[in-house]
């Protein structure tokens, strides 16, 4: 490919770009679970093992929940704010509040099952109008 400047340049297309990027992240995060498993075991079998059940179990994960958004798109900012609620329990907990794990189990559930809950019975309802 030549740039307006003619000089030749080698250009990705924006799949091998997204490919290379996710390909870059996983390595990171095996990485990172490397490190933190030679830190508990010497059991090296172990921790390459386990590695590849993580990448491979962070790949199945991508594939449901993509599947998930296309259903269901506002789980994407339901998401958000629970990270943003477990935020909140961190700087709490600088303060020395401390927020009862039960509380916090049934704010995060909640906070995903009542929408999801009313998106299950609409769309039931929507397919029972639709048919005879």
């Amino acid at each position: 490919m030549t740039s307006v400047t003619g000089v030749q340049t080698c250009a990705l297309p924006i799949f091998w770009k997204t490919v290379i990027a996710i390909e870059l992240a996983d390595l990171a995060f095996a990485i990172d679970q490397v490190l933190v498993s030679v830190a508990y075991t010497e059991k090296y079998l172990l921790i390459v093992l386990s590695s590849f059940a993580a990448i491979l179990m962070l790949r199945i994960s991508a594939i449901l929940l993509t599947k998930i958004i296309d259903w269901f798109p506002s789980i994407e900012q339901i998401a958000y704010a629970v990270v943003g609620f477990v935020g909140l329990k961190l700087v709490a907990g600088y303060w020395e509040i401390e927020i009862p794990k039960q509380v916090s189990v049934t704010l995060t559930l909640a906070a995903f099952l009542i929408p999801i809950s009313f998106k299950l019975l609409r769309d039931r309802f929507a397919r029972v109008r639709i048919s005879p």
